[in-house]
Formats: structure tokens, sequence, C-alpha cells
């Protein structure tokens, strides 16, 4: 499990990236103030690299749905792992 969960919510994972996307419309609607908040400083945001985090988050749920659609959702009990992430890749 620990490799999906670092898949969702490491530095460059979904969640982060997820994140990024959000940050896009409260940093163009605070025009100049934008370069000076420190939250965007402190998840290196960056308008040019939006197009590239949309296509990482989108490719991982591809990725995802490619899995549960190839049956590899494998359980240990009521546990889902994550050998399908990790095998496939």
């Amino acid at each position: 499990m620990v490799g999906l969960i670092n898949e969702i919510e490491a530095e460059n994972g979904f969640a982060w990236n997820a994140r990024l996307i959000m940050f896009e419309t409260w940093y163009a609607s605070m025009g100049d103030a934008a370069e000076k908040n420190p939250i965007f400083n402190g998840y290196r945001y960056n308008p040019e690299r939006v197009e590239e985090v949309r296509s990482t988050s989108r490719d991982f749920l591809d990725f995802q749905r490619w899995n549960q659609r190839a049956g590899h959702l494998h359980r240990h009990g009521d546990f889902q792992t994550d050998w399908p992430t990790l095998e496939n890749r």
C-alpha cells in the first residue's frame, strides 16, 4: 500500500498535482500579489507547468482505470495492495 500512497500523496504525486491545478485559478485572480504569496513558492507553482501537471494527473487516473479493468486489483483480505501499481511500471 505504501507505493500507491506515494503515487497519490508524495511530492509530484496525484494529490500534489491536483493542488497545483487548483492553484491555477487562485494564482490568476491575485495578479501581481501572487508572486509574493509564500504558498505558491512553497509548492513551486509555475503557471507554465499547468498543462504538464494536468497530463501527469490524467495519466495516473488512466493507469488506475486500466488496472481496474484488467483485474489487477489484488487483495489481501479486505485490503487492496499496491502490487498492480508497482508491477506494471
